[in-house]
């Protein structure tokens, strides 16, 4: 049976829900089922198999973290169903998979993905990469592989951005 929901992330509609379910003996989130809720109703129905954190975003994928990966996959939200199987996105994403927790967040009106990487080099420094969804597949592909870097150390904030150091910010859309 379901031990518990976690992780909820309201979807554009206010009426549904993305939500993280442990069952009974798996022994990591990367084992758990992520499921949408109808609040009208209060029914739910798993989605996706492995994984946790979904997350909803404006280009019309969930990402969601499976081991130190977050995945996408395109959705059809009016379906409520996966328009084929999870591939990965960015690799090296800090998670603690025994709580299903993940180190990241979608800024939904920028379009932007900030994430906590699970490496940082010896002085600290988290790298961004790009991610782009194209338009027809929904997929994602790598558009460059370091474009930024943020120091986890000194101050709280970047200087030039305002963007707390030791968080990449990954771009969304095109």
């Amino acid at each position: 049976g379901e031990v518990s929901h976690r992780w909820p992330s309201a979807l554009p509609d206010g009426r549904r829900v993305l939500f993280t379910i442990k069952k009974e003996g798996i022994k990591s989130f990367d084992e758990g089922e992520i499921a949408i809720l109808d609040l009208d109703s209060g029914s739910w129905k798993t989605i996706i198999q492995g994984g946790s954190f979904a997350r909803y975003l404006p280009t019309g994928q969930i990402v969601f973290a499976r081991g130190d990966t977050i995945f996408a996959v395109p959705f059809d939200l009016s379906r409520e169903k996966a328009l084929g199987d999870p591939i990965p996105a960015v690799s090296g994403v800090m998670t603690q998979p025994g709580s299903g927790a993940a180190q990241f967040a979608v800024a939904q009106e920028a379009g932007t993905l900030v994430l906590d990487p699970l490496v940082h080099d010896e002085c600290g420094v988290a790298t961004v990469v790009e991610i782009m969804f194209g338009p027809s597949s929904g997929h994602p592909h790598r558009a460059c592989s370091v474009h930024h870097q943020y120091s986890s150390s000194v101050s709280p904030f970047h200087a030039n951005t305002g963007t707390p150091r030791g968080l990449s910010m990954v771009p969304l859309g095109p």
